[in-house]
């Protein structure tokens, strides 16, 4: 702008001067728009440079931000790879504690079946000793049954033999008596004969057997 005030206040005196002093002041006027057009483009340049300077700042700002940003989610990362190798060791253990734990089971598990094999065995072998021992029981029953059945038949037998030479007696006691008194051997007298049948009946009756 100064040249420019320069250049518009140049006396007329001159042009008048010789040509290579207007061919001077030419140049100059040259050099002055030049100047001028140069100082606009830094100008232009220096705005262009502001702004992509604070372009850049606001950009550096968000970098700066993802930055925080990145070394947390990087913190977090780290922490998570961490828990993540803990669960992987966790894992395993608890894998082997599981393969070890189902080995035993499988074991445990063939030793009942073994013993449950054994206790079948067994237990048909104490079945079948209880059938035998049953069935020999059953037959020694029956056998005993028919034999109790037999004696009973022939104990009321006897009974009712006994009780009919009691009855006989009495109804020929006349008779009975006289017989015995007879004998020789005997010499039993009335009383004893009936003190004999009162114990004979006594005796019949304690050994009857009764079917109950």
């Amino acid at each position: 702008m100064l040249l420019a005030s320069l250049i518009a206040v140049v006396p007329p005196a001159l042009a008048q001067q010789p040509s290579r002093e207007r061919e001077a002041l030419r140049r100059s006027q040259q050099q002055a728009g030049k100047l001028q057009q140069d100082n606009a483009a830094l100008q232009r340049e220096k705005t262009e440079t502001e702004a992509k300077l604070k372009a850049a700042e606001a950009e550096l700002g968000k970098l700066k931000a993802q930055a925080s940003k990145l070394k947390k989610a990087t913190s977090s990362l780290e922490a998570a790879e961490k828990d993540n190798a803990e669960l992987k060791s966790k894992l395993a253990a608890t894998e082997e504690r599981l393969k070890d734990s189902s080995q035993k089971s499988q074991e445990q598990l063939a030793a009942l079946r073994q013993e449950l094999a054994l206790t079948q065995r067994s237990s048909a072998d104490s079945m079948r000793q209880s059938e035998q021992e049953a069935g020999k029981l059953r037959g020694s029953l029956e056998r005993e049954t028919a034999r109790a059945t037999a004696c009973e038949a022939k104990n009321q037998q006897l009974y009712s033999v006994t009780m009919d030479l009691i009855a006989r007696y009495k109804a020929n006691r006349g008779a009975w008596e006289k017989f015995l008194l007879s004998e020789p051997f005997t010499g039993l007298q009335s009383a004893q004969v009936e003190n004999l049948l009162e114990d004979l009946k006594d005796r019949a009756a304690d050994a009857n057997i009764i079917s109950r």
